[in-house]
């Protein structure tokens, strides 16, 4: 039996165990499968989402992204940059990680989703 079908009969017995009562997600560290389902768990699992800015005519910052609640808003992540972000914003422009070159303008209340791309424009 391969090392990966012993830690399955692992994992379902945890999952037979406790009855479904705790969120699980099957990994395997040393084979590196499912690791990708295992980084959405934690984020769906703590109630965050990743946002990444752009400055008008730049290219992304992809490497320090901004983590916010679930549910927030554009008003809300330009609070959270800055305050006189929010007080003065017009208008954004929303881009999808891996989604092309046009942005689509945005209003302030548009709920935002994990990895959305932000250009401000105030």
């Amino acid at each position: 039996m391969n090392l990966f079908k012993r830690l399955r009969g692992n994992f379902t017995t945890f999952e037979e165990l406790y009855g479904g009562q705790y969120r699980t997600v099957g990994v395997s560290a040393l084979g590196g499968f499912h690791l990708d389902r295992f980084d959405r768990a934690v984020f769906d699992a703590l109630g965050v989402i990743r946002i990444c800015t752009k400055a008008p005519g730049k290219k992304p910052e992809l490497s320090t992204p901004y983590i916010l609640r679930c549910g927030k808003t554009v008003l809300d992540a330009a609070r959270h940059l800055h305050r006189d972000f929010a007080e003065h914003l017009k208008f954004a422009r929303l881009y999808r990680i891996g989604g092309g070159q046009s942005g689509s303008m945005v209003e302030r209340h548009r709920v935002l989703q994990d990895q959305y791309i932000l250009e401000f424009h105030l």
